[in-house]
């Protein structure tokens, strides 16, 4: 999930959450605590009684532009909610890749599987994982490294740039661009006894 996304996502359930979470403990409040222990500026509700009556509901309709407004936006709430929805389920991975002859294809994930494979096995490396992203004309491989202690990272991306990134171009028969990110691992102190 790229940063842009992170942060609508964080932003939108803020949004929500924050009014919605501070609805229910005002709400609430009053049946756990108890109405007469609350402070007395505290909005509590009378039992069977009802947020809007039917005389404020009735001020409200005399308006001729109340009901458009709120039908207008929750409209738009409920697009904009639709949106979000769309947004999460296109995650950007690639599922298949049409290679040149008909009818022949590549799985995005045996291709993503293949490349943590070869990753894992360089030399200075502990742990890979590999992420195939993208569209089918412009792919993006985004690899997260752990490198072994000592190791150096430049040999590491000359490794990887040489061998297994030239070879996932080649079985793909076409560009794909990489995004590495390297992460050392901590020496491991033994105790001496």
């Amino acid at each position: 999930m790229n940063r842009l996304r992170g942060g609508i996502n964080r932003a939108a359930l803020a949004c929500t959450g924050i009014p919605l979470a501070t609805t229910g403990v005002v709400l609430g409040a009053a049946d756990v605590v108890g109405p007469d222990r609350l402070p007395p500026w505290w909005p509590t509700f009378a039992p069977g009684s009802v947020w809007v009556d039917r005389g404020r509901l009735a001020l409200w309709r005399d308006h001729g532009w109340s009901t458009p407004a709120v039908v207008t936006v929750l409209g738009i709430v409920l697009l904009l909610c639709l949106a979000w929805c769309a947004l999460q389920v296109r995650r950007g991975r690639l599922h298949i890749l049409t290679l040149g002859v008909a009818g022949v294809t590549l799985s995005g994930f045996a291709l993503s599987d293949a490349v943590e494979r070869r990753t894992r096995n360089l030399p200075g490396v502990t742990q890979a994982r590999v992420h195939l992203l993208g569209r089918p004309d412009r792919l993006r491989l985004r690899v997260h490294v752990v490198l072994a202690p000592g190791a150096s990272p430049s040999a590491v991306l000359s490794h990887f740039s040489a061998r297994v990134l030239a070879e996932a171009r080649e079985v793909a028969a076409r560009r794909i661009d990489a995004e590495v990110l390297l992460r050392t691992r901590r020496h491991e102190f033994r105790r001496v006894h």
